[in-house]
């Protein structure tokens, strides 16, 4: 695979300045976009900047453009030339504050039908949209070890054709949905904490996808929505913690059961759901349950047929459990931001009660039930796990 053309911007410099070269950053991000050159075989890395912030609407792209493809928006430390092996972790990340203009930071579909795909970001924050989604995606859209806060009118909004994918992003007090992919999308490693209620619900699938190895800590209506034909999802290892009670709160809310078969939800830990599972669905087609636990749920199921899946807790398989005690070990704080890896993981691993620690499937693996794996190996096994992720996505192409 050919090297994507570099592009090197300086937001701090704040000046329709620069080419684009290491030596000349252009220094405004909006400038950039207006000057640059793309990359219609190889793509871009477009480098911004590490600390810098991006406010108003200097996000506008030129008059005229109908179609940008295979974009990668990396941080650069700002001083050497800039390496696809670096890890971004070690700097600051770049921020997109939307001004509370009411419009989204990046509007890839509607009014300015700019069919953009393959665009990926890595280490950014987007922040303080008000009544607009703070990024709205029509093609390919792939976030990677992204934040996304303080908004009320949602976060992540994904539509058209392709697929969508979410991975490693920390996501905090974002109103509505904090993503809502209408098509094909993939919600990964994630971590979600809404300290309000202002959310409704966390991820939103709307054709074929999964939500695999997130952290849902909510305080909204729902952590997975399950919208349109349920065609082909697979929602496993979540840890849905649910703070607030006395409402609609649900772990997983299905809205039609066409398709439903095909959907399987195994190895969950649900805790404190009003209906840890919430929908229409019928008597025949129904998703496979598979070894997940319950705790300090008023019911498991609501509104689906509990005579077709068994007993309760059973659900059509004795490995789905009740657990009479806190299934995660909730050690020091609840961790935010992107940097708190190690925290996050020793904060919700398992206790060892039932079949938390090594009861998942496939059965006699060892495999755990929940986001994070038990306190032996803990964070470094998790670390690992994340970077053969990131390495998989760059073998993919969708970092280029």
């Amino acid at each position: 695979m050919a090297i994507p053309t570099i592009i090197y911007c300086d937001p701090s410099i704040d000046a329709d300045t620069g080419d684009g070269t290491l030596a000349a950053p252009y220094g405004r991000y909006g400038y950039m976009l207006a000057q640059m050159t793309f990359d219609g075989t190889n793509g871009n890395f477009l480098a911004i900047k590490q600390g810098t912030n991006i406010i108003g609407s200097d996000w506008t792209l030129p008059s005229g453009t109908n179609t940008i493809d295979q974009l990668s928006h990396v941080v650069w430390d700002g001083e050497n030339a800039f390496d696809p092996e670096d890890d971004p972790t070690l700097l600051t990340p770049v921020t997109f504050d939307g001004g509370n203009a009411d419009t989204p930071i990046f509007d890839h579909w509607g009014g300015n039908n700019h069919q953009k795909t393959w665009i990926n970001w890595r280490w950014f924050n987007f922040t303080n949209c008000g009544a607009a989604a703070l990024v709205e995606c029509y093609n390919q859209m792939h976030f990677l070890q992204c934040g996304f806060y303080d908004n009320s009118g949602g976060g992540v909004l994904a539509v058209g054709s392709g697929n969508h994918n979410v991975m490693g992003c920390f996501f905090s007090n974002v109103g509505g949905s904090y993503v809502a992919s209408f098509t094909h999308g993939h919600f990964i490693g994630n971590y979600v904490y809404a300290s309000d209620a202002g959310s409704t619900h966390a991820f939103r699938i709307g054709g074929c996808g999964s939500a695999l190895h997130n952290v849902f800590d909510i305080n909204g209506t729902s952590a997975i929505y399950a919208s349109g034909a349920t065609y082909q999802k697979l929602i496993a290892n979540n840890t849905i913690v649910q703070r607030a009670k006395g409402t609609i709160r649900d772990g997983v809310w299905f809205t039609t059961s066409i398709g439903a078969s095909t959907t399987t939800i195994l190895n969950n830990v649900f805790i404190g759901q009003e209906h840890a599972l919430n929908g229409w669905i019928g008597t025949y087609d129904v998703p496979t349950m598979l070894a997940n636990s319950f705790y300090d749920c008023k019911d498991v199921m609501y509104g689906m047929d509990a005579i077709h899946f068994g007993n309760v807790p059973a659900i059509g398989h004795s490995d789905n459990e009740i657990v009479e005690s806190d299934p995660i070990k909730r050690t020091g704080s609840r961790p935010m931001g992107l940097t708190s890896m190690s925290d996050r993981f020793a904060y919700y691993q398992p206790n060892d009660i039932g079949r938390m620690v090594s009861g998942g499937f496939p059965f006699g693996s060892g495999q755990h039930r929940g986001a994070v794996p038990p306190a032996a190996g803990g964070g470094d096994t998790m670390a690992a796990y994340n970077r053969g992720r990131i390495d998989a996505l760059r073998q993919l192409g969708t970092l280029r």
